[in-house]
């Protein structure tokens, strides 16, 4: 990871897609648990209740048809020693997500919250509380890097793989490939708002 002395000044020369394709590629290689395959909402969402920053993000089958519209599959969270990743079409009950994303006190990061909060009103209806939008914090210091790859590259140095973006995340049965990429973004959420806060990113305004 960069200095976390860089100046804001340091940061607001946007990186190409080619030097961004330069850099060694990170993934989470920690814990991740799947619900409802293996693990019980309840108890997933009583662990994750317990921090107070979680990385979030969501997945939603591509449409490749005009006229199709989709909900997305996948909800990703990460407390920073675990990824859960919730398939919302095999569970039975979302009532503990709601409580979650409804608790202002419980910070929820990640890069276009507000969109993924609308898209998920039609599968789970809720009132977001306590989302932040990492993107945001960077408009406001003038840094160009506002995407969660970008944003990787400029603060971290290093490159988030997007080869699975385009999958299929309905299936029942996700690939190794599919759940690593799908916790990389809800981890590497998290690790982006901490080191925002370290550099002074968020208080500084």
């Amino acid at each position: 990871m960069l200095d976390t002395m860089d100046t804001f000044q340091s940061l607001r020369r946007k990186l190409s897609k080619d030097e961004i394709n330069t850099l060694p590629v990170v993934n989470w290689k920690g814990r991740v648990e799947l619900v409802p395959a293996g693990i019980s909402s309840s108890r997933a969402i009583d662990t994750l209740s317990k921090r107070r920053v979680l990385g979030f993000d969501t997945e939603t089958r591509p449409v490749f048809r005009k006229g199709v519209i989709r909900h997305p599959s996948l909800i990703q969270i990460s407390d920073g020693e675990r990824v859960v990743i919730f398939q919302l079409q095999q569970m039975k009950s979302l009532d503990g997500l709601v409580a979650l994303f409804e608790n202002q006190k419980i910070l929820k990061v990640g890069v276009g919250v507000r969109n993924d909060c609308i898209q998920l009103q039609p599968v789970l209806p809720f009132k977001p509380k306590g989302f932040i939008d990492l993107g945001d914090i960077m408009k406001r210091h003038d840094i160009p890097s506002c995407g969660l790859r970008s944003m990787t590259a400029c603060l971290f140095g290093k490159r988030i793989s997007k080869r699975a973006r385009c999958s299929n995340w309905e299936k029942k049965r996700l690939k190794a490939y599919q759940v690593r990429y799908a916790a990389t973004d809800a981890w590497i959420s998290r690790e982006l708002y901490l080191d925002m806060k370290k550099r002074g990113l968020i208080n500084a305004s």
